[in-house]
């Protein structure tokens, strides 16, 4: 394995470790304040971040005689997808969302294969499912009311699902023009943006629009907890991340990259397990190896390419 190729890996991990150890922060925001004012923040302090890097000369951003369209189109899925999973969590559960979630893997399969002609042989469908597979059975075994499942929740986390497999594919011809920074800068400014006039119009229909609603998470009585979440949500979860899978994906086959996205759900597990004292049980050591065989399994064989 060349280096490129390495740092290629050693990216995805670390992509999965910090968006797995995401979900103690999520928790403790939605504790505080609403999904959407969560996100909104989410996306500040990414923005936050991203002009700290610009200031102090980390991160040269120059969009001149680019061809944006492929930026324009993978920021704007993968806004599209943090947008309307929220929105999709506030008519289901986190359990239903994680198992449409890890489904993201076959939707990128899909579409790679139409767009970029990436194709998978058997044995690598075969390692997918068993990743897939090893996810819904951790996630459905350990819900009591998996059963009862809203129609149009699950429809919108779909649609959320396909947005993010989109935005992975469409990072592929992002980064032929841009620096991964380049990508993830411009993904939190326009998420910033976005999701502040999302805010705004929800602010002025529910009659508060003020300024000291629009700070009232850090003001609250959990409001240190917030911040330290939020920080953290926001610079490396979304700032860091965004550019981490973008250079994952400029070196990697879409569903190689995209399927290291369930080994952040198994992250998610044991960081509950270790730092909230959440119970393990042996479906987890099951669900474990079925997810960590599919992960491996399916960058061991080559993909075969169309030239």
């Amino acid at each position: 394995m060349n280096s490129v190729k390495q740092k290629a890996y050693i990216a995805a991990i670390t992509y999965a470790t910090i968006v797995g150890l995401s979900f103690l922060g999520t928790k403790t925001c939605v504790e505080v304040t609403t999904p959407l004012m969560t996100l909104t923040w989410r996306y500040n302090m990414g923005f936050i971040g991203c002009i700290l890097l610009l200031l102090f000369g980390f991160v040269r951003v120059n969009l001149k005689g680019k061809d944006i369209k492929g930026l324009i189109l993978a920021s704007s899925f993968y806004i599209a997808f943090m947008g309307i999973q929220t929105l999709g969590l506030t008519k289901t559960t986190s359990i239903e969302g994680s198992i449409v979630f890890a489904i993201v893997p076959i939707f990128v399969q899909c579409i790679a294969y139409f767009l970029l002609n990436e194709k998978t042989v058997l044995l690598q469908n075969i390692f997918i499912l068993i990743s897939v597979v090893g996810v819904i059975i951790m996630y459905a075994w350990g819900s009591a009311g998996i059963g009862n499942i809203n129609p149009e929740g699950f429809f919108i986390l779909l649609l959320s699902s396909l947005c993010m497999a989109f935005s992975n594919v469409y990072m592929r011809y992002a980064r032929k023009d841009f620096k991964a920074m380049e990508v993830g800068c411009f993904i939190v400014t326009l998420g910033c943006i976005t999701f502040n006039i999302i805010l705004l119009f929800a602010s002025v229909n529910h009659g508060d629009y003020s300024l000291a609603y629009y700070i009232s998470p850090f003001t609250s009585q959990m409001g240190g907890k917030f911040a330290v979440a939020i920080v953290y949500l926001g610079i490396p979860c979304m700032l860091f991340t965004s550019a981490l899978i973008t250079y994952t994906l400029s070196h990697m086959e879409a569903v190689k990259a995209t399927i290291f996205g369930n080994l952040s759900l198994l992250i998610a597990i044991f960081a509950g397990i270790i730092v909230r004292g959440e119970p393990f049980f042996m479906y987890h050591f099951i669900c474990t190896a079925l997810i960590l065989i599919g992960v491996i399994g399916t960058n061991i064989p080559s993909m075969k390419r169309k030239n």
